[in-house]
């Protein structure tokens, strides 16, 4: 009877650690404080706030979501002055960058332990996140991507899953 997948994985993996694209090199990076070793979150850059914005992911090994929001600044991790709101469920898979129009970070469905999400939620370094609650949302998705458009100013959502085998993209 040896180690669980998990306890083998932990053993064997640099945990807590990052790495940063250089010149085209990646070279290790400090993660001292930031995110959790969860899978599926999302970190986006904010030009605006010039910081990092990390948000959510699922640990398998502990079977968990997270929630955690935190900022990277370049030299470490902080987190936000505005607290997650409860309403804001732990999650994974979700799709995310900045909108340049809004000068928010967007991040739209993921999915929790009850299966995929059809939420949209805004973030600035002001207000923290805001649920977006707006008529024509698409359906629940996770794993889908986000694009921006800058001849339109506008953003694409493309592809995804809603968890019950139906896959969102072209027919």
């Amino acid at each position: 009877n040896g180690p669980t997948t998990c306890e083998a994985n932990a053993a064997n993996a640099v945990l807590g650690t990052g790495v940063k694209l250089v010149n085209g090199n990646w070279e290790a990076l400090d993660m001292q404080g930031g995110p959790s070793q969860a899978a599926g979150g999302i970190m986006v850059y904010d030009p605006g706030a010039d910081l990092m914005v990390s948000f959510g992911g699922y640990d398998r090994c502990a079977d968990t979501y997270s929630k955690q929001t935190l900022l990277w600044d370049g030299n470490a991790w902080r987190t936000p002055l505005k607290p997650t709101p409860l309403s804001l469920t732990p999650r994974a898979g979700m799709a995310a960058i900045y909108d340049p129009v809004t000068e928010q970070v967007v991040m739209y469905g993921g999915h929790d332990a009850s299966g995929a999400l059809a939420e949209t939620w805004v973030w600035s370094v002001e207000t923290g996140w805001s649920m977006v609650i707006g008529a024509g949302q698409p359906g629940p998705r996770t794993g889908a991507a986000l694009g921006t458009d800058p001849a339109s100013q506008t953003l694409i959502l493309f592809g995804g899953n809603d968890q019950s085998q139906i896959c969102y993209g072209p027919s």
